[in-house]
């Protein structure tokens, strides 16, 4: 009975670690989201040009829904809107990094080693930011921006494997790999 009772519990301590791995993966993820919204909002903050041609498109598109009529007032009402638009998406820059550096550094505690959850927000980052700059800017990402990311990602994954082996206790050594017993660690 006592051996029943006893992986019963060891397989729910092991499911929790599993879940808790899992949250932790998730967490990496989402503060790569939040890095590329940061990243989006300096874009927007930054950018004078596009911004003023859709402003000025939408000022165009109200005023002749609400058939009011088109003068120089919507070019003064668009530079208003600019300036604020800019000044929140500023502000929003420093709130989506403060929320991401919160979600990084739980992920940190949660996940099974800190370059497991360096190497998820990384490449989190690279593909949301892709996909929004694609989605928002319209941007054209050519085949050098992919095999680039990828080669970062492909790069942190080797790191990530690497730092796997060392922390079970498997070296590598001159090509050569070592199993470092319990004993040995204690010395």
């Amino acid at each position: 009975w006592w051996r029943r009772q006893f992986d019963g519990q060891f397989r729910v301590v092991l499911l929790f670690n599993t879940s808790q791995k899992m949250l932790g993966v998730s967490l990496a993820l989402c503060a790569g989201l939040f890095a590329a919204q940061a990243s989006v909002c300096a874009k927007i903050a930054m950018a004078t040009e596009e911004a003023a041609a859709t402003c000025q498109v939408l000022v165009y598109q109200v005023s002749s829904l609400l058939e009011w009529e088109q003068g120089a007032g919507s070019l003064a009402i668009c530079e208003l809107i600019l300036t604020y638009f800019r000044i929140i998406c500023f502000g929003l820059v420093f709130v989506f990094n403060a929320v991401m550096w919160v979600f990084f550094t739980k992920a940190l505690r949660l996940c099974k080693s800190s370059v497991e959850a360096t190497v998820t927000n990384t490449a989190a980052n690279f593909f949301f930011s892709g996909v929004l700059g694609r989605v928002l800017f319209h941007e054209v990402l050519s085949l050098l921006w992919y095999v680039g990311a990828s080669c970062i990602v492909v790069g942190l994954l080797f790191i990530h494997r690497g730092s796997g082996a060392r922390e079970t206790g498997t070296q590598t050594t001159a090509g050569a790999a070592t199993h470092i017993s319990r004993e040995d660690k204690k010395r």
